[in-house]
């Protein structure tokens, strides 16, 4: 294959076959030291797949095909979840967040009928190290704007930039918050919950911590790193916030304030932090996507939704082969959605993180399926997304 470099234009890409896709290398592989390759999304119509289609539950439909070429084959599974339909609800799948479980276990509830992989995490740590809002609640957040995509407080899908409008106060002492949650302490005054869970958050050096519990300064400061029962754990980095910190007294009255802001055109019910923006406008394929020479993997998994956001959809693309240098990039991913009928989408948390279960009723007893993954190995994650269906 001649490699192109640079952007392929939309006209290129439309005229190739969707059955070359895995022709094309995925973006890092070859010349790692090029930024500048990408290979060019390749599409034709979507008839050219073979579709078959499970339905889960009423509103819930499970599409697989599989897609063929030089390099192989690559599974593709599409979750299609009407979020009108009576009964039918999206919600995060997860325990402590700092405490990864593989999919099958996140999803082990009667109740659900199918899930994937949610989100970007940090390795070492296992917590997410993007934005995540559960019920209306920041999990992980920032004051930096970041984007995500979810449901609204509507229950139609939607995108935008999130971020943490926070601030910790005691009497006549009050700081802004920089952080809930985060993988790695920032500067200022960050907060640590129970969602964190009992592992110990990674403290830098230099920055100092204080439990509260039952809403009450309870400790002096130190080096606490671990979230106490039932309280919090506030963290300070850089002088002033140190000063700040050691400014409260012992077992005063501390209230702490925890909202989501956000572009988005309503709040946000639920949200993850996203990837590569694959789809931006309906019917127009994205090219040149995310090319660096430290993205190896080609195993995807993506969210989209339709025109009229009450479809959201739950993607995977997985070779057999492998999820490293075998699968589809993310410009063949944006092709692929385009040709789902996706009017948005992004990538989520891709490589050896990708998954899907589903309940097929025709298998194990009414349980779940693993229906992609590499050789039915799971990793841990801390977060999955889950589709429920109750009468």
């Amino acid at each position: 294959m001649q490699h192109l470099r640079g952007a392929a234009s939309p006209a290129v890409a439309a005229m190739a076959s969707l059955s070359l896709l895995l022709t094309a290398a995925p973006a890092g592989a070859g010349d790692h030291g090029n930024y500048a390759f990408c290979p060019p999304a390749r599409t034709t119509s979507a008839s050219h797949l073979s579709w078959s289609h499970h339905k889960l539950a009423p509103g819930v439909t499970l599409g697989s095909t599989t897609m063929r070429g030089d390099r192989g084959k690559v599974e593709v599974r599409v979750l299609r979840i009407d979020l009108a339909q009576r009964g039918v609800s999206v919600a995060p799948l997860h325990g402590a967040l700092s405490s990864g479980r593989v999919l099958t276990s996140l999803a082990a509830n009667r109740k659900l009928v199918a899930a994937t992989n949610g989100m970007y995490f940090n390795l070492a740590y296992g917590a997410p190290k993007v934005p995540f809002i559960s019920h209306r609640r920041p999990m992980v957040l920032t004051d930096r704007p970041q984007r995500v995509a979810g449901i609204g407080v509507n229950h139609r899908a939607q995108d935008g930039d999130v971020w943490l409008s926070g601030s910790v106060r005691s009497g006549d002492a009050i700081a802004r918050l920089t952080a809930v949650n985060e993988p790695e302490v920032r500067q200022g005054l960050s907060v640590y919950t129970g969602a964190w869970g009992r592992r110990h958050i990674p403290l830098p050096s230099g920055a100092k911590s204080r439990e509260i519990r039952h809403g009450r300064i309870h400790s002096g400061v130190g080096r606490h790193r671990v979230t106490p029962h039932g309280g919090r754990l506030l963290v300070a980095r850089g002088a002033a916030a140190i000063r700040w910190l050691r400014s409260l007294g012992r077992d005063v009255p501390v209230t702490m304030r925890l909202h989501v802001g956000t572009d988005a055109p309503v709040a946000f019910e639920q949200a993850y932090g996203v990837g590569t923006h694959t789809v931006s406008r309906a019917d127009q394929i994205n090219t040149g996507l995310y090319c660096s020479h430290h993205e190896y993997y080609a195993a995807r998994t993506g969210i989209a939704w339709s025109r009229s956001h009450s479809t959201l959809m739950l993607v995977t693309a997985v070779s057999p082969r492998g999820p490293d240098h075998y699968g589809l990039d993310e410009n063949q991913m944006s092709a692929l959605l385009v040709k789902l009928r996706a009017a948005g989408a992004y990538a989520l948390d891709g490589g050896y993180s990708t998954g899907m279960v589903a309940r097929l009723h025709h298998r194990h007893h009414h349980g779940l399926t693993l229906i992609a993954g590499h050789h039915h190995r799971q990793r841990q994650i801390p977060v999955g997304v889950g589709v429920f269906y109750r009468r």
